[in-house]
């Protein structure tokens, strides 16, 4: 958060909003940051003693409440924060600034599924910063048996700033300055604007006209993924471009402070980003402080707040993946300054009359005046899909399992029921083999047992077995196929509890066989346990399966039991009445009918 000179970011910018509209109608606030991000570390000698004093460890929070005794205690700016051991006796409201597990699986950590709908079944009231994030949000509440009852049990509450004007200083700025174009914020994979800011830095420098400076680089990470790696391409093009041209200045990061008044002096920002999921439904932080100062955006076409720019006309809202476009709007902003200064009216006219904190706060105000504490909900209401980047892994993360040398091995590979109604697991494998004869000699038993230790499922045979589909009298068998494990139906493990794959497999062919796998443990896959495993690139590989999500008619009909025993529970007697009415009567007429005309 911006506390005294401190940079900021997007998640930080949205606190200060929240900490802002809540003390501007008289409620005492206290802001705890977590004390282990990039920025917190980066810049912890700038951060006051008195807000140090309630920096947050994933093993403090407990304490920290306990310490405050709030009336109401708001995770902001996401979920994923929440670490509480138990659900406080005080209103929970958690913030939900922007889609957690689409920004973290498209930066190749996704964050766990589990969790969110856990976090979701204990919150007494959510904010959403976007009226298309609150219908994507839904959804998961109605996964954590948060059912709304005729209230929004998620309150809007847009992107905001203060209701004090900007004074805009563009009159300090040169002729040979002008147009000076801004970009600010940090540089992720599922917020790439790289090609944008390329494309105008070499318009600035090929015109020999203009300025501009860019504020924020990619992060620093041990591992990256592949679109980071790409990013970071284009700004190490960008930063040599600005050594030998004074017309780009690659700034780094600023204090909120010191960064509000370079937009003082700024003639247009730069957003324009690729599509992807996570954007469409981001309500960006960044875009509401330029316009707040002044500030028309080159911003895309697709998103909730392109609407707002359009109807102000605050702005240009152009298809990121057509550069004609992007070239037409440079050629309206070098040449019109007439233009850029209308616009850049029409944007503070547009944050004063739509976003603004001491409007925007109402919501949550009405929710702390006249608070309702739930009681933790029952998690998982129906079934719950696994998403498609814990189906299979990408090929450029896989790695081959290789086993050393001898007779006997023995592979142990945890993982998690990321759905309910998995009814298979699949596992690749490489089969390698100068002689059949050592298939046929060779034995395998892989079994998957639940977290009791029962198993569901089992599969024994001879190596050769494996081969059965190309088996023939040649010799130097190099095979790829899968081993599918068919789950048990009557003790088909629940989603989200733990199980193992054993594999056992003893004879000759033993070094013969290899697994497809993963450099290293994502969800839902835990870690592999074996003394025989042999990588000398990857330290730490586990098994690349593939789980088959599913309803079988079992399962139907325990969710559907589970249900009506939820709504019993809940006093929702006349509900139960309906549905036995609509749903299970009909289908009972309809067999009756069917068997008596048999």
């Amino acid at each position: 958060m911006p506390f005294g000179a401190l940079p900021t970011s997007g998640g930080g910018l949205r606190c200060w909003q929240l900490y802002q509209g809540l003390i501007s109608k008289g409620i005492e606030v206290i802001a705890s940051m977590p004390a282990f991000t990039f920025l917190t570390q980066k810049y912890f000698d700038q951060i006051p003693e008195d807000v140090k004093s309630y920096l947050w460890e994933w093993h403090t929070q407990d304490e920290i409440l306990a310490r405050v005794k709030p009336d109401a205690v708001i995770f902001a700016s996401n979920w994923d924060h929440y670490n509480l051991s138990k659900k406080p006796s005080v209103p929970l409201i958690v913030d939900l600034h922007g889609s957690r597990l689409i920004e973290t699986s498209l930066f190749g950590n996704p964050q766990d599924p589990n969790k969110k709908v856990d976090v979701f079944s204990k919150a007494d009231c959510l904010l959403t910063a976007g009226k298309r994030q609150r219908n994507y949000f839904y959804g998961w509440l109605t996964q954590a048996g948060r059912v709304p009852l005729g209230e929004h049990f998620i309150r809007y509450i847009p992107v905001s700033v203060s209701p004090e004007k900007f004074e805009r200083q563009d009159h300090l700025r040169s002729t040979d300055e002008s147009p000076l174009f801004v970009s600010g914020g940090g540089w992720f994979p599922w917020q790439d604007q790289s090609r944008a800011i390329f494309r105008i830095s070499e318009t600035v420098c090929n015109s020999k006209k203009g300025q501009f400076k860019i504020f924020g680089t990619p992060h620093n990470q041990e591992t990256i993924s592949k679109e980071e790696l790409e990013i970071r391409k284009v700004f190490t093009k960008i930063t040599e471009l600005a050594s030998t041209e004074p017309r780009i200045k690659v700034v780094g990061y600023l204090g909120r402070d010191e960064l509000l008044l370079e937009y003082r002096r700024a003639s247009v920002a730069v957003e324009l980003m690729k599509k992807n999921l996570e954007r469409e439904l981001a309500f960006t932080t960044r875009t509401i402080e330029y316009l707040w100062c002044g500030l028309p955006v080159i911003y895309n076409d697709y998103s909730e707040i392109s609407e707002h720019i359009k109807e102000y006309d605050a702005g240009w809202t152009i298809d990121p993946e057509k550069p004609e476009q992007l070239d037409s709007c440079l050629e309206t902003i070098f040449s019109s300054p007439e233009i850029v200064k209308t616009k850049s009216e029409n944007a503070q006219k547009l944050v004063r009359d739509r976003f603004s904190w001491d409007k925007t706060i109402l919501p949550l105000v009405n929710f702390l005046e006249n608070p309702v504490v739930r009681t933790q909900s029952k998690a998982a209401i129906g079934h719950v899909y696994v998403g498609a980047p814990y189906l299979s892994p990408n090929d450029s993360d896989q790695v081959k399992i290789c086993i050393e040398s001898g007779n006997q091995l023995k592979i142990v590979q945890e993982f998690i029921y990321p759905a309910e109604g998995i009814w298979a697991l699949e596992i690749p494998y490489c089969l390698y083999t100068k002689s059949i004869d050592e298939l046929n000699s060779t034995d395998f038993n892989i079994s998957v047992k639940n977290s009791l230790g029962i198993t569901v499922s089992k599969k024994t045979g001879k190596i050769s077995e494996l081969a059965s589909s190309t088996f023939s009298n040649n010799q130097n068998l190099n095979i790829e196929g899968s081993i599918m494990l068919t789950l048990s139906r009557l003790l088909r493990p629940r989603g989200g509890s733990t199980g193992q794959i054993i594999i056992n497999i003893s004879g000759p062919a033993a070094t013969d066989l290899s697994f497809k796998g993963l450099q290293k443990a994502i969800y839902p896959l835990g870690k592999l346990s074996s003394t025989q495993i042999s990588n000398s690139q990857h330290n730490n590989p586990v098994l690349a399966l593939k789980f088959y999500p599913g309803f079988g008619r079992l399962y139907y009909f325990i969710n559907k039991a589970e249900r009506v025993i939820w709504m019993i529970k809940k006093g929702e007697y006349l509900r139960v009445v309906r549905a036995i009415k609509k749903r299970a009567l009909p289908k009972l007429r309809y067999l009756v009918k069917a068997s008596s005309t048999k």
